[in-house]
């Protein structure tokens, strides 16, 4: 996943952020952005571009800045409030 070439740097590194996570974390906006110095724009870009390449299950938001849960290794995507979403 993380060598490919279709993938920005921005979206490798959400997605790499994401996975060393414990199952179950629940991921935020305001998690990510407080992670590293990118703009929220840029973390968005790179949640959209990680939803479209089906790299992460994606849900709807269950508040402001809610991004999803993290599903446990092994488990099949849960898209309603069990992914990721943008």
């Amino acid at each position: 996943m993380l060598a490919d070439p279709t993938l920005s740097l921005a979206a490798k590194g959400v997605l790499a952020f994401v996975l060393t996570r414990p199952p179950g974390t629940r991921v935020t906006l305001a998690l990510l952005s407080s992670s590293n110095p990118d703009p929220d724009a840029v973390i968005e870009a790179a949640l959209r571009e990680l939803a479209r390449s089906g790299l992460v299950p994606t849900a709807p938001p269950e508040g402001r800045g809610a991004v999803g849960r993290i599903p446990a290794r092994g488990a099949p995507p849960t898209p309603k409030g069990g992914g990721l979403s943008s």
